[in-house]
């Protein structure tokens, strides 16, 4: 978001404006607040210069923004020679993203190799009766065994496996 101010030769007045992409894929400016003119952000500044103050006010609502939109996404690579000293788990750093960064809804994805027991229960939360946390594991249906793969490719609601093991 940004501050734009128009000018007029008696008074100028306040706006924060973000860009925005049309779903026609133009680009244009849309007003998100009106401040006021240049009496009444002088008079909500409450003594501070009006220009100073509103900039400071568009920066706040850009840092509320971030938070609020903010996505972290790490990857792993099972095939990487660990580093000296590196663990193979994802749980100290979980722990520091839920510490550091306040988060508490988590979906870990991840597969077999990080998927022990100590991982799925950490990350199997609930507050009031509402999953906040969850652990996803993936796993190639080629190296299941035999019972399981009968039971992950067995028709349901329609889809099945063709003769080449394609679901259709």
């Amino acid at each position: 978001m940004k501050l734009t101010v128009s000018k007029s030769k008696n008074s100028a007045s306040f706006y924060v404006q973000k860009t925005i992409r049309k779903p026609n894929g133009c680009v244009t400016s849309v007003t998100v607040e009106k401040l006021g003119n240049l009496t009444e952000v002088t008079a909500k500044a409450g003594g501070k210069d009006p220009y100073v103050w509103a900039q400071e006010y568009v920066n706040e609502l850009n840092r509320r923004e971030y938070e609020e939109n903010r996505e972290i996404i790490v990857s792993y690579s099972p095939s990487k020679l660990l580093k000296k000293n590196e663990q193979p788990t994802l749980k100290p750093w979980e722990k520091k993203v839920i510490r550091d960064y306040g988060l508490e809804q988590i979906v870990v994805c991840t597969n077999a190799g990080l998927s022990s027991k100590t991982n799925r229960k950490f990350n199997d939360k609930a507050a009031d009766g509402v999953q906040i946390r969850s652990f996803i594991t993936t796993q190639s249906v080629k190296q299941l065994p035999e019972y399981l793969k009968d039971f992950a490719l067995a028709p349901a609601d329609g889809i099945s496996p063709d003769a080449s093991g394609h679901l259709t």
